[in-house]
């Protein structure tokens, strides 16, 4: 059986209430409309791992996570994956990932850092 993925480009606005519903919270504006950052929403709950706080910043495409004493900031999202009853996974960067879990089991994949063509030659 294959759990339903449902797929959004960044990180829009209508994609916070399915991420908070996949935590069992409701999501709560902490910060209205502000010109240069936008809406930010909480979405927060207890967790096997700890207190689990999402801070969701749409119009930034950052993704601000805290997990009992650990935390991790992803930025410039470029897709959103929201496996239904499973885990939702913020994709940036190149090849860059969080996953989080509601168990509070959170993944961070940085992103791989650009290669520069070197301009010296090998030492012989």
């Amino acid at each position: 059986m294959t759990a339903a993925t449902t797929s959004y480009d960044a990180l829009p606005p209508e994609a916070i209430p399915q991420i908070a519903d996949l935590f069992g919270a409701e999501p709560r504006l902490m910060q209205d409309d502000q010109p240069e950052i936008g809406p930010i929403w909480s979405v927060a709950r207890r967790s096997e791992n700890g207190n689990l706080r999402l801070l969701l910043w749409p119009q930034l495409a950052r993704v601000d996570l805290t997990c009992g004493p650990h935390s991790w900031i992803a930025r410039g999202i470029q897709r959103t994956e929201l496996i239904h009853d499973l885990e939702v996974i913020f994709r940036f960067g190149e090849n860059g990932l969080l996953t989080i879990a509601p168990s509070g089991h959170a993944v961070m994949v940085a992103p791989a850092p650009s290669r520069a063509k070197s301009q010296t030659k090998p030492s012989q």
